[in-house]
C-alpha cells in the first residue's frame, strides 16, 4: 500500500531531520530565498484592490412565523442564510446595475459579478465590493444596499396578496374534488358503508368456500381410485373399503379360509382331497373380493364424476361472481382515492384559511424586516494584496520545501558517511573513522595534529588506527621493515594527513620511520614541510641507488620524510614498477616503518605499483564527499593488482553519523567519540608507555 506524505514525515526521525537541514543548509537557505523572492515578485505583480462594505440589519426574527407544520414535523427557515442567497440573485444585482449606472458582468452561470461577495454575521448581511478604483467600490456597495432594500420591501407585500389569491384557487381546487366524488357516487351507486355486506361480496365468499369443498372432496376420491388402480394393493387398503361391510366380510372368510388351509396342510398331504377342496374355497373368496373391489371401484367412479360436475358448476357460477366482485373492488378503490384527494384539498384550504386569519401573521406583512445598517465608505488601506500574509505563506512554503529538498538529498546521498556503509556496501570493517576537525586547520598544522593537539578526539581516532596496525603488524619481523601505502579513491580525502601522522605516532614509539611523498603531481608532503632539497624520489629512481641525502630528517626524532623531488612537476609521468621495487629493497634495510603518500587510485596507478610491494595498502574516503561507487571501484583496482592487505578509514566522520556504530576507531578497541573533551593530559596506552621508557 502506497504512503502518504504525513505518514512519511511521521516515520522521520526530528533530529535526523534537523541534521540533514543543517548539513545541507546552504541549499535551503537558497530555496528559502528564492521562494521569498518568487513570493514577492508575485505580490508586487498583483493589482492593488481596495474594499467598501454595507451591512443590512435584520430586524424582526421570528422563528414561529417561519415555521410551518407538516405531516406532525416543524421546519424553521434560515432566514439570515435566505437572505444571503437573495443578495446574490439576479434581481438584485441587475437592480443593483441600474442603480449604480455601472456595467457589471453577469454570465449565464453566476449573476453575482466579480468582487462582490456577502456573508452573514448573527442578524448583519455584511454586502462587500472588492475593486481597484476606492470609488467606484463605495458607489457599487451603497447601490448594492439599496437594490437589496427595495427587493425586500417588494417581497415584504407580496405574501399577503399570494396567500388571499391562493386561498381561492385551493378552495376551488377542494370543491372539484368534492364535486367528482358526489359524482362517482351517483353514477355508480355506490356505498363504501355497504361494501362489506354487499350482496355480491356474500356470494362470492359462499362460492369460494363451496368451490374450495369440492376439490377437496374430489382429490380424496381421486386419491382412492389411484389406490385400487396399483397393482399390488389389495381392495380393502382404500379408506373407502375400510367402511364397506362386504369387503370387511370378504376379508375376514378369506383369513378363516387361509388358515383352515394351513391346518389341513399340516395334517394331510398337499395334494389330499381336503387340502384342495380348502384351497379351492379360498380362491373362490379371493374372486368373491375381486368383484367387491370391482364394485366398489365402479362407486367411487360415480361418486367421482358427480363431484366433478358439480365442481365444474361452480367453477362457473365462481367466474362469474369473481367479475362482478372485481368490479365491486375497483369501485371501492376508486371511492377511496377521491375521498383522500377531496379531504386532503379540504385540510390544505382550511389550514391555509386559518392562517390568513391570524393577525399576527397580518401584521408581519406590513413592513420589511430589513433596514440599512451602514452605508460604505471609501476605504484607503488597500484589501488586497495582503503582503504580511502573503510573504508568511511564501516563508512557510519555501521552509518546507527547503526541509523536503534537504532531506530529500540526504536520502539518495551515495556518499560514504560512517563505517556502517562500508558494511552494508562491501562488507568490510574499516580500520577507524576519523572524526571531523572542530575549525579548519592549515595542512602544516593539521600534518602535526596528533602533537600539537594531542587530547582531541582526532588524535585518539590516529591513535586508534596506529595501534590497530601496531597490534596486526608491529611483531618480530626478522629485520624486514613495514611497508605500508596510503592511497584514495579521489583527491582531498585526507591520505597525506593520514600518511603524516601515522608517521609521528610510529616515531614515538620509537620507529625509524620514513614517509616517502610518492604523489609525483601534487606533492602535497614535500610543501607541507618546507622541503627544498634538491634530491627525492624521482632522483633515487633515475639513479636507481639508495642514499640518506634523499631523507629530511623532521621534527619529530625518528621521523624522515623523502621529497618528490625537483623536476616531478614538470615531468609527472607514473613510476617505473622495475626501478621501483629495486630502490624499495634498499630503503627497507635503513628503516623499520616505510609509508608512501601515493597519488589517488582512480586518477593514476602509482598506488597500484607502490601497492604490491606494500604490507599494508590504507584506502582513505571522506565521510559525505566519496561516493560508495567510487571506493568500491578503487577497491577493486587494488584487488585486481594484487595487493597483500587492503584496509580502509572513513576520514571527517560527523559524530551524528558515527553514533549508531558499535565499534571505535581501534582496530578491535572500543574507543569511541569523546574521547579527550575535558582533560588536560590524556591517558598515555601501552605501547607509548613503553616507547618511552625505552627511550
Amino acid at each position: 500500500m502506497a504512503r502518504t506524505p504525513a505518514s512519511i514525515m511521521e516515520s522521520v526521525n526530528k533530529s535526523e531531520l534537523l541534521r540533514a537541514v543543517w548539513r545541507h543548509k546552504l541549499a535551503a537557505f537558497s530555496i528559502v530565498v528564492i521562494g521569498l523572492a518568487l513570493c514577492t515578485a508575485y505580490t508586487a505583480s498583483r493589482p492593488v484592490l481596495y474594499r467598501s462594505t454595507a451591512s443590512v440589519l435584520i430586524e424582526n426574527f421570528n422563528k414561529t412565523f417561519m415555521s410551518y407544520q407538516d405531516e406532525g414535523m416543524t421546519y424553521v427557515q434560515d432566514v439570515t442564510k435566505a437572505q444571503r442567497i437573495l443578495a446574490q440573485s439576479r434581481p438584485v444585482i441587475l437592480r443593483t446595475a441600474d442603480i449604480s449606472g455601472e456595467p457589471l458582468k453577469i454570465t449565464p452561470e453566476s449573476a453575482l459579478p466579480g468582487g462582490f461577495e456577502a456573508r452573514v454575521d448573527g442578524q448583519l448581511l455584511y454586502l462587500q465590493v472588492v475593486d481597484e478604483d476606492k470609488a467606484l467600490a463605495k458607489k457599487l456597495a451603497n447601490a448594492w444596499l439599496e437594490a437589496f432594500v427595495k427587493e425586500m420591501m417588494m417581497r415584504a407585500q407580496a405574501p399577503k396578496a399570494y396567500l388571499a389569491e391562493s386561498l381561492k384557487d385551493l378552495e376551488k381546487q377542494w370543491i372539484v374534488k368534492l364535486d367528482a366524488l358526489n359524482k362517482f357516487q351517483r353514477e355508480t351507486n355506490f356505498d363504501p358503508k355497504e361494501f362489506e355486506q354487499h350482496p355480491i361480496r356474500k356470494r362470492f365468499d359462499e362460492l369460494s368456500s363451496k368451490l374450495n369443498t369440492a376439490n377437496i372432496e374430489l382429490a380424496s376420491l381421486e386419491a382412492e381410485q389411484q389406490v385400487l388402480k396399483t397393482a399390488d394393493a389389495t381392495p380393502y387398503d382404500a379408506p373407502r373399503a375400510k367402511l364397506d361391510p362386504f369387503v370387511q366380510g370378504y376379508q375376514k372368510q378369506i383369513e378363516m379360509r387361509r388358515a383352515h388351509l394351513w391346518d389341513l396342510r399340516e395334517k394331510f398331504k398337499a395334494d389330499s382331497p381336503e387340502v384342495l377342496a380348502a384351497g379351492q374355497s379360498v380362491v373362490e373368496a379371493e374372486s368373491d373380493m375381486k368383484k367387491a373391489a370391482q364394485r366398489l371401484a365402479r362407486q367411487i367412479q360415480l361418486e367421482l364424476d358427480k363431484v366433478k360436475g358439480e365442481r365444474d358448476r361452480l367453477q362457473t357460477l365462481f367466474k362469474d361472481a369473481e367479475i362482478l366482485f372485481e368490479a365491486l373492488k375497483s369501485k371501492g378503490v376508486e371511492h377511496k382515492k377521491l375521498q383522500s384527494e377531496m379531504e386532503m384539498a379540504k385540510r390544505i384550504y382550511e389550514d391555509w384559511a386559518q392562517k390568513k386569519g391570524e393577525t399576527d401573521i397580518t401584521n408581519q406583512f406590513l413592513y420589511s424586516n430589513a433596514r440599512p445598517w451602514e452605508t460604505a465608505e471609501i476605504s484607503d488601506l488597500p484589501y488586497k494584496p495582503n503582503w504580511r500574509q502573503n510573504m508568511l505563506a511564501g516563508l512557510l512554503l519555501s521552509a518546507l520545501a527547503a526541509i523536503a529538498c534537504a532531506y530529500l538529498m540526504e536520502r539518495f546521498d551515495d556518499s560514504i558517511r560512517s563505517g556502517k556503509d562500508l558494511e552494508r556496501r562491501m562488507g568490510v570493517t574499516p580500520l577507524g573513522m576519523i572524526p571531523m576537525f572542530d575549525r579548519p586547520l592549515a595542512d602544516s598544522d593539521s600534518y602535526q595534529l596528533t602533537q600539537r593537539q594531542a587530547n582531541s578526539t582526532v588524535a585518539d581516532a590516529l591513535r586508534n588506527i596506529h595501534i590497530g596496525l601496531e597490534v596486526a603488524h608491529g611483531g618480530p619481523r626478522a629485520g624486514q621493515a613495514l611497508v605500508i601505502t596510503i592511497t584514495s579513491a579521489i583527491p582531498n580525502e585526507g591520505k597525506s594527513f593520514l600518511t603524516a601522522n601515522l608517521a609521528t605516532l610510529f616515531a614515538r614509539m620509537g620507529r625509524r620511520v620514513l614517509v616517502i611523498d610518492a604523489d609525483l603531481r601534487k606533492g602535497s608532503l614535500s610543501k607541507a614541510f618546507n622541503c627544498k632539497s634538491p634530491a627525492g624520489l624521482r632522483e633515487a629512481i633515475a639513479s636507481g641507488k639508495w642514499s640518506h641525502e634523499y631523507a629530511v630528517n623532521g621534527r619529530t626524532p625518528g621521523f624522515y620524510l623523502m621529497p618528490v623531488g625537483q623536476d616531478s612537476f614538470s615531468n609527472p609521468e607514473s613510476l617505473n614498477p622495475e626501478g621501483f621495487a629495486h630502490i624499495l629493497a634498499q630503503m627497507k634495510t635503513h628503516f623499520d616503518v616505510l609509508i608512501f603518500d601515493t597519488p589517488p587510485v582512480l586518477a593514476v596507478p602509482d598506488a597500484c605499483v607502490i601497492g604490491t610491494a606494500s604490507d599494508v595498502t590504507i584506502l582513505v574516503a571522506r565521510s559525505r564527499q566519496t561516493r560508495l561507487a567510487q571506493v568500491e571501484r578503487a577497491a577493486s583496482s587494488l584487488h585486481a593488482a594484487n595487493i597483500k592487505q587492503v584496509l580502509f578509514v572513513v576520514n571527517g566522520v560527523d559524530p551524528n553519523d558515527a553514533e549508531a556504530d558499535a565499534y571505535g576507531y581501534g582496530y578491535g578497541y572500543g574507543y569511541g567519540y569523546g574521547y579527550g573533551y575535558g582533560q588536560k593530559h590524556a591517558p598515555k596506552d601501552r605501547l607509548e608507555e613503553e616507547a618511552e621508557a625505552e627511550v
